[in-house]
């Protein structure tokens, strides 16, 4: 699945094809405040044109009627379908309204999980899929932007009738000089009180192809079934983490340390080991490190210059250790699970993936307030003879 993130004024964006489908996705508000010009929008996703277009073309009547009966309610999105040519081109053209009702405690004001449900409801099919996003606010790019990746899952094993995979672009109502306001990410003007946590160089859309990419592995280690996804393949997982990290060639230090087997015991991790030393695959500790090499300590820094500033670079930010539960499937082990609580256990080790794909979207974003460490307790957590009594 290949997701591309784009400004409307973005020069690798190209046409649309033929029977591609067109999702614009926003608040009510943001749509209807966008009413008038969506025609507009419609051209540039489509023919990509540019920004200065001014004129109406045929769909523009049909296309305001149906923002007009869009009908979201305060907990619920609303969708509608139809169909648009634009210079011989035709396009299915979709709308999705999201949420009305405010932000709370259980939602955000950009409606994220309405986002990834209206993309969701869209995503099967053929052909390229183009979601415009209708921002109220710059702010909303990185939460809006990131929904769509959560909607596409890159698990799949099925063994007939594949198809191939689906190129989705999103695409922003702003230009990039507008996106490059969004304070979130520190894509804003940064605070000369607070240091910058990721690297200021680096845009708004680098970013969202970071933290999709780490969205969809997150998701891609969750939804394989733990007979796929024991113990050795969440090691082998952070093997590979790392060496895509190596070959991003930076001159951060990253590292990955591996605590396996009986050596868990020796090494006083009894409650890990005691957990999955029943397992067919044996429990590990897996720790990722990054130091970061404005710490000095990174690969291109020699022995010498970063023993005489190792105290004045370690001042530059405490270290930050992410801890994520691994147990890729938890029977409850002698004290097993009913036939209501066993089913789903496989996420229990949702906690370690979310950790290993934060951790490599870190390490591509820049991160370089201080070390950062990742830490992934994996274990299955088996009924059989050794099992912990």
């Amino acid at each position: 699945m290949s997701i591309r993130y784009y400004a409307l004024d973005s020069p690798e964006l190209k046409a649309m094809e033929a029977n591609g489908h067109l999702l614009l996705l926003g608040t009510k508000e943001a749509l209807e405040f966008c009413g008038p010009n969506v025609p507009f929008y419609v051209n540039c996703a489509v023919k990509v044109s540019s920004l200065e277009h001014t004129g109406l073309d045929p769909p523009a009547p049909l296309l305001r009627a149906v923002t007009r009966k869009l009908s979201p309610t305060f907990d619920t999105h609303s969708c509608l379908d139809t169909w648009v040519e634009v210079d011989g081109t035709t396009v299915r053209v979709t709308l999705g309204c999201l949420p009305s009702g405010p932000a709370s405690r259980h939602n955000c004001a950009s409606k994220p999980h309405a986002a990834t449900d209206i993309v969701k409801s869209v995503a099967s099919g053929e052909g390229m899929l183009r979601v415009l996003i209708t921002l109220a606010s710059a702010d909303h790019a990185v939460a809006l932007g990131t929904a769509v990746a959560r909607a596409f899952s890159l698990y799949s094993h099925k063994s007939s009738n594949s198809k191939p995979l689906r190129k989705v672009e999103v695409v922003f109502n702003m230009t990039s000089s507008a996106l490059a306001t969004c304070t979130l990410l520190n894509g804003g003007a940064p605070d000369e009180k607070q240091q910058q946590v990721f690297d200021p160089s680096k845009d708004l859309l680098h970013k969202l192809h970071a933290l999709a990419d780490g969205i969809q592995l997150c998701a891609r280690l969750v939804d394989a079934p733990p007979n796929e996804m024991h113990t050795d393949a969440m090691v082998e997982e952070a093997g590979q983490v790392l060496h895509r990290l190596q070959k991003l060639k930076t001159q951060d230090n990253v590292t990955v340390t591996v605590v396996r087997g009986e050596e868990l015991r020796e090494k006083g991790f009894g409650g890990l080991y005691g957990v999955g030393k029943a397992a067919e695959h044996p429990p590990a500790l897996v720790v990722l490190t990054l130091l970061p090499k404005v710490m000095g300590v990174g690969r291109g820094a020699s022995s010498s210059s970063s023993s005489s500033s190792s105290k004045k670079d370690r001042s530059v930010g405490s270290s930050v250790v992410w801890v994520g539960k691994g147990i890729v499937y938890d029977t409850g082990g002698l004290s097993i699970k009913t036939k209501t609580g066993m089913p789903g256990m496989k996420r229990d080790m949702g906690g370690a993936a979310a950790i290993l794909a934060a951790f490599e979207a870190a390490v591509r974003l820049g991160y370089h307030k201080g070390p950062l460490h990742a830490v992934l307790c994996l274990a299955e957590n088996s009924v059989a003879a050794k099992a912990t009594r």
